[in-house]
């Protein structure tokens, strides 16, 4: 927003303080410059005017969210969701909340919710195999990742999601298919070459973890993880030759040395 756009909004607060629609406007422009504080003030003045302001709740919500009060956001959400039960963008982010306090249980039982209301919600899907991961409950997770595929087949995040769970079950090779999946879907998505070279590496197959971890590196030089993994899997390998053939391994040090 502009200088005089922000000025013509502060004025007209100015001359109509009872204006909902300019405070409201007032507090999306703080939020928008990250002013999350002034965003606070604009939106709990238009929740003052209008108690019944479903979308200043959320919003309000949304500015201590990002202040991480999770607790005043989750009370905001709350009060939102008792004036209007069937707005999913606001069990969304209570869910998002509960999950940031680890409260996983109540997440869970919000984004069901939210599945409830509309079962083709993606992101409740998504977010729901999340909360069940952080409670070690892979198979739950698996579930809700798949239900995420069947809905959106190309939603990248969601084969990431399930391929970490396969991998904390150890079923690797299922782990490997979905990460390949999400690497055909978006051939620059870093996390999904580093954990790919991850279940390669659990399988002991650390050349092609190398190769994997080199393309996660190639695709982003700052990717701190596929060094160090990369690094990890030079050592197995090393390691590896040592135990199989140590003289054969130590002669050919030996030449490298001397030359």
């Amino acid at each position: 927003m502009n200088k005089s756009s922000k000025e013509l909004l502060i004025k007209a607060v100015e001359i109509n303080p009872e204006d909902v629609i300019a405070h409201g406007n007032l507090g999306n422009m703080y939020f928008n410059e990250e002013r999350y504080e002034d965003a606070i003030e604009a939106y709990q003045k238009v929740i003052q005017i209008n108690p019944e302001q479903v979308a200043a709740y959320n919003n309000l919500g949304n500015a201590y969210a990002k202040q991480e009060r999770y607790e005043d956001a989750i009370e905001t959400y709350e009060k939102a969701i008792q004036i209007n039960p069937e707005e999913i963008a606001i069990y969304c982010n209570l869910g998002d909340a509960y999950s940031e306090k680890e409260r996983y249980e109540e997440a869970i039982e919000v984004y069901q919710k939210v599945i409830q209301i509309n079962p083709e919600q993606v992101a409740a899907y998504n977010n729901l195999g999340n909360a069940y991961a952080k409670q070690e409950r892979y198979e739950d997770a698996i579930e809700a990742y798949q239900k995420v595929i069947q809905i959106n087949p190309e939603e990248t995040a969601a084969y990431n999601n399930l391929g970490n769970a396969y991998s904390e079950r150890e079923r690797y090779e299922e782990a490997i298919e979905t990460y390949e999946k999400a690497i055909q879907i978006n051939p620059e998505q870093v996390a999904a070459y580093n954990n790919l070279g991850n279940a390669y590496a659990k399988q002991e197959r650390y050349k092609d973890a190398i190769e994997t971890y080199e393309k996660a590196i190639q695709i982003n030089p700052e990717q701190v993880a596929a060094y160090n993994n990369l690094i990890n899997a030079y050592n197995r390998t090393l390691q590896n030759q040592v135990k199989k053939k140590p003289f054969g391994f130590f002669r050919k040090l030996f030449n490298i040395l001397r030359k």
